[in-house]
């Protein structure tokens, strides 16, 4: 008997899963001080010293003037270098990078600011990355949803599915 359509999807997720961290820690037992899971996110440092995605995607952003803003009298070149090396300290986790790298593509970066003026540095990076998620869930939840009833009333094969039984409804 063949496996299941959904067990194969879900070895397929973990096989990718996997792959995705082994080379994450691959590229973070390339870097002394991994341990502490340190890294120096110094604007102007080298890429050997961040662990993926690097310092690129932040000095691509510190290059655009209007995401420049001033807090707390420290001035900052966008609302991610507030939220990664607050109070002049340039270490960071490499988790709270990728992060800050993947939040930086989905929430416009005006809401950053806003968010990072309003509340601050220590808690912005927990609200963006919660607004990240609940777009993320959006997303899936009715992605999930439009592929069942795609399947369900309009796949010429749920003719054949539903033909013997009643199709769902509310």
């Amino acid at each position: 008997m063949p496996p299941s359509t959904s067990s194969t999807l879900f070895a397929s997720i973990l096989c990718v899963a996997c792959l995705a961290t082994l080379v994450y820690a691959r590229a973070l037992h390339k870097i002394e001080g991994v341990p502490n899971f340190g890294s120096d996110i110094g604007i102007g440092g080298s890429n050997d010293e961040v662990p993926w995605p690097g310092i690129q995607w932040l000095e691509k952003l510190s290059n655009i003037d209007e995401y420049s803003f001033t807090l707390h009298g420290r001035t900052y070149n966008s609302a991610y270098e507030a939220m990664l090396h607050p109070f002049s300290n340039s270490s960071t986790n490499p988790v709270k990078n990728f992060n800050a790298y993947v939040n930086s593509f989905i929430i416009p970066h005006y809401i950053a600011k806003y968010v990072v003026q309003k509340y601050g540095i220590f808690w912005s990076h927990h609200i963006i990355t919660y607004l990240r998620n609940l777009i993320a869930g959006t997303f899936v939840y009715f992605g999930t949803g439009a592929f069942f009833h795609y399947h369900c009333y309009i796949h010429p094969r749920s003719k054949e599915i539903f033909k013997n039984r009643k199709r769902p409804e509310w």
